[in-house]
């Protein structure tokens, strides 16, 4: 049995390029893009051409399910930073590690978002919540890398960094 490390990260912290770089290391990753359990989708051609969208009233329980059916399977499991999951990962007393921007990387993290296509919407987001959401992650009780931190004499910039030097 692996020990698992769960880590919650930020948008643009860097998953997807960790992912990629750890896999080629041979590394076991889980990449768990809350998105898959967090919404439900309905289509009825009789009714409307459209999908129906609509949040998933078992989120994030199904997504908790999700993570512990993992752990000790593999190396790592990327999980979301939305504060419910935080939240429901306290309340299962699940350990994690919480990697997030340091606040005065505003800018750059918008711009991060833009770069990677993540569309307009959801870099007004970001921008919009960032405050609110760098206090709630600052708050949180658990081990910690804050990227871009410019009181770290070690300044790391992007999950990788963290897992390539045996930091997480």
């Amino acid at each position: 049995m692996k020990k698992t490390k769960i880590i919650s990260a930020f948008p643009a912290c860097g998953k997807t390029y960790a992912f990629k770089k750890l896999n080629e290391k041979g590394y076991k990753i889980l990449d768990s893009d809350s998105s898959r359990f967090s919404w439900c989708y309905d289509y009825d051609p009789t009714i409307s051409d459209q999908i129906e969208e609509y949040r998933n009233p078992e989120f994030p329980k199904n997504y908790i399910k999700h993570i512990k059916e993992n752990i000790g399977k593999v190396d790592y499991i990327f999980v979301s930073s939305h504060k419910e999951v935080r939240d429901a990962l306290i309340e299962n007393g699940i350990y994690f590690t919480l990697v997030y921007p340091d606040r005065s990387m505003k800018a750059e993290w918008v711009g991060r978002c833009f770069l990677r296509g993540s569309g307009e919407k959801f870099c007004k987001l970001i921008a919009d919540n960032w405050d609110k959401w760098i206090n709630e992650m600052e708050e949180v009780e658990c081990d910690k890398w804050i990227l871009g931190d410019k009181e770290s004499i070690d300044r790391y910039y992007y999950l990788d960094e963290l897992a390539e030097n045996k930091l997480i």
